[in-house]
């Protein structure tokens, strides 16, 4: 490793990789990283936080909670850069707020750019491409942190849309109708949502779904059957497979490990 000439960030490790398989599952020690999605779907974990993520997400890594990532589809791979640093500069990223704490969403289509940009500058072996890179790390984390900033002040919009999504069952939205009443093109409802949520509206959906099927699986003695149909899904078989993905136990484990 090049020596870091007195900076106060050093660069360790980098790299892109368009089809990705990885587990990670461990705590960091002495250094940081930095992780991004451009496409796929992951399932991040920091010690008991858990995430599901699609589409073009940061999210960081550092020492003290153990960080677990992997495919949220054991069948697909997803398209992963990172770049691993240490130094007294990123105490004082945290200290300012610059620092993310979650997986965030990216609303930004030069962002793979930059980051390959940023992996090519911790690549290299001079102090010059060093300063370059520090200097990119730092204004993406700005970029972030101003985006967090924005999704913080809940917008009328946003508040108003999870309004509806939770005043109906969650099978009957329809997102083109709501993206018409808010003035917004479907596309630009879900980018939008997915930004200031961290997750997509399909996810945010499946969530409600699966928080109302373990009630019933608790509170009630209704068959699957009649749990699925009021619901509002095609099948027995569909709920139970997407209660599975969701929870990682068949409804009728859960409905068991809670009696």
């Amino acid at each position: 490793m090049l020596s870091s000439g007195g900076l106060d960030l050093a660069f360790l490790a980098a790299s892109r990789v368009p089809e990705c398989w990885q587990v990670v599952d461990k705590h960091l020690v002495g250094y940081s990283t930095i992780q991004y999605m451009e496409r796929g779907a992951v399932e991040i974990a920091y010690d008991d936080r858990r995430y599901r993520c699609e589409g073009p997400t940061f999210w960081p890594a550092h020492p003290g909670p153990r960080v677990y990532f992997t495919s949220a589809n054991s069948r697909q791979t997803w398209f992963h850069r990172h770049v691993a640093f240490q130094g007294p500069l990123v105490g004082r990223w945290v200290a300012e707020g610059l620092w993310p704490t979650a997986p965030q969403a990216v609303d930004d289509e030069e962002f793979p750019t930059k980051m390959d940009r940023l992996i090519e500058f911790a690549k290299r072996d001079d102090i010059w491409s060093w300063r370059r890179g520090i200097n990119l790390l730092e204004g993406m984390l700005l970029q972030l942190a101003e985006a967090r900033a924005g999704s913080a002040r809940r917008e009328e919009w946003l508040t108003d849309v999870l309004r509806r999504l939770d005043s109906v069952p969650p099978f009957e939205h329809d997102f083109s109708a709501l993206a018409t009443d808010l003035a917004m093109a479907p596309s630009t409802l879900r980018r939008r949502f997915r930004a200031a949520m961290g997750h997509s509206l399909r996810d945010h959906l499946i969530t409600t779904r699966t928080v109302r099927a373990k009630e019933m699986l608790i509170d009630t003695d209704l068959t699957l059957e009649a749990i699925s149909e009021r619901l509002g899904y095609g099948s027995a078989a569909f709920f139970s497979r997407q209660f599975k993905q969701s929870v990682g136990v068949s409804p009728s484990l859960f409905r068991r490990s809670r009696v």
